[in-house]
């Protein structure tokens, strides 16, 4: 799912002299090496996640790893991402910071409450996981990774972002990622009344969207002038997100969000 996502993205706004094109090609394999972690790809597992042709593959990951963004492992013939991206990553960590930065906020709701909280920001279209808590409680519903991208909408923490967006906004948010929503069975009425709920409500809630017993609660983040631009969320079990629980975790989730809105509200502007 997460690559289907991926390659819808890409591919969207491609030119006809493939200009765009390659870029987008290479985005693509450089996300699928990046979900391998340390297993690595096969020349054909790269195939088979991308869709593309052989000779496309071969010959993007050979100049990515002439310019070290992937790495070959001639003993296991696998593909890696390349030691060029560490070193990118740490001279963006400074132009980032908020990833870093609002580690504390949801660690401490994480140790409270004992199930996985979330920070996403909005990117576009899109929400993207910026920073991940994992909670003590033993059954985990770890749906979403740092980096994981979904349509706004999709999932608590992305709707309590997209209900909050400027009616126009809204609009064309629903317009243009129909197709992409509706792969999680998420069509416009359904949208729109799970983003009148949470408007009603001041946060996101949903049950069963990833999987059957499992629930998300998700709050808006707001810059210093007010425009929602980020959320936290936690995902649980169903039974973990029933209204005595929630009498519970609304004003706790609640503290954290005032506390991120004011300690890193320069931060929030950035985005």
């Amino acid at each position: 799912m997460q690559f289907e996502s991926a390659k819808a993205e890409l591919f969207a706004d491609t030119q006809a002299d493939g200009t765009h094109q390659n870029i987008a090609r290479t985005c693509l394999i450089l996300e699928v090496l990046a979900a391998s972690g340390k297993k690595g790809l096969r020349l054909t597992d790269v195939m088979q996640k991308t869709e593309l042709k052989k000779t496309v593959v071969h010959r993007a990951l050979t100049g990515l790893v002439r310019h070290r963004l992937a790495s070959f492992d001639k003993g296991s013939s696998r593909y890696f991402l390349g030691d060029r991206i560490f070193s990118w990553l740490e001279k963006a960590k400074e132009r980032f910071g908020l990833a870093e930065r609002v580690k504390p906020y949801i660690r401490s709701i994480a140790d409270d409450v004992e199930d996985t909280c979330i920070f996403c920001i909005m990117r576009d279209d899109e929400m993207i996981c910026y920073a991940r808590a994992e909670g003590s409680f033993p059954v985990r519903t770890l749906t979403l990774h740092v980096g994981s991208r979904r349509p706004l909408g999709v999932g608590s923490g992305s709707l309590a972002i997209a209900a909050f967006l400027p009616e126009q906004r809204l609009v064309d948010l629903i317009a243009t990622r129909r197709e992409e929503r509706l792969y999680f069975g998420i069509d416009d009425e359904y949208m729109l009344r799970n983003i009148a709920e949470t408007r009603k409500r001041g946060y996101a809630l949903h049950e069963g969207l990833f999987a059957k017993d499992m629930a998300g609660l998700g709050m808006p983040v707001r810059n210093t002038a007010g425009n929602v631009v980020a959320a936290i969320s936690i995902n649980a079990l169903r039974s973990r997100l029933e209204a005595n629980r929630l009498e519970i975790l609304l004003p706790r989730m609640w503290q954290e969000v005032s506390l991120i809105e004011k300690d890193l509200g320069h931060l929030l502007d950035e985005l």
